[in-house]
């Protein structure tokens, strides 16, 4: 669950692919009997998480990464805008309002955490704790300032203290950092090695 929830902006362009596992790892069913996604925006999302569960759930989270971003970068100019980071949080939201039933309890649990954090964090002020140089973009550099990928799929690089700086995350939530370094243990760990 931390892996959506520590990292919420994160969540909503590659952690999503890496928690909702179960339902990934299963091939789709075949189309006569699959139930149809409410809108293409909604089946664009699914594909991607379909497409996307595999690689980020075995392969080294620097190739999750990437696909999360090429995904959430509209427009293909290598940066994230918050409205770019808006469309793909309402698109996460109702895929699991459509896929929801479908998932784990800890799935659902982890997907949802991962929203409320941003809802309630608000995504313009979150995206600014990221755009390091107020260009109002985030590169890949920027949205990885807190995080060091390595050759380990990004669930298991986001759940280890020594990969995540976890109390620059916090920080980066405003009025949730008690929430998360109460309900996550992301109080005073020491700064990822670089």
């Amino acid at each position: 669950m931390i892996r959506t929830a520590a990292l919420a902006l994160l969540a909503l362009t590659f952690a999503v692919p890496a928690s909702v596992g179960s339902v990934l790892a299963a091939p789709p069913a075949p189309p006569a009997t699959a139930e149809a996604p409410p809108t293409a925006a909604v089946g664009r999302f699914d594909r991607f998480i379909v497409s996307s569960g595999p690689v980020c759930q075995r392969e080294a989270s620097g190739r999750c990464v990437d696909r999360g971003l090429a995904f959430a970068d509209r427009d293909g100019d290598g940066r994230l805008s918050v409205d770019e980071l808006d469309v793909v949080r309402r698109e996460l939201k109702a895929w699991l309002a459509w896929k929801g039933p479908k998932l784990t309890a800890a799935e659902r649990t982890g997907a949802s955490l991962g929203v409320w954090l941003v809802d309630t964090a608000g995504l313009p002020a979150l995206f600014d704790s990221f755009d390091a140089d107020a260009d109002g973009r985030v590169t890949r550099g920027e949205l990885l300032a807190d995080v060091r990928l390595d050759h380990r799929p990004l669930g298991d690089v986001l759940l280890d203290p020594q990969a995540v700086d976890r109390s620059a995350v916090a920080s980066r939530v405003g009025k949730l950092a008690p929430f998360l370094q109460g309900f996550f243990g992301m109080g005073a760990s020491a700064a990822p090695a670089r």
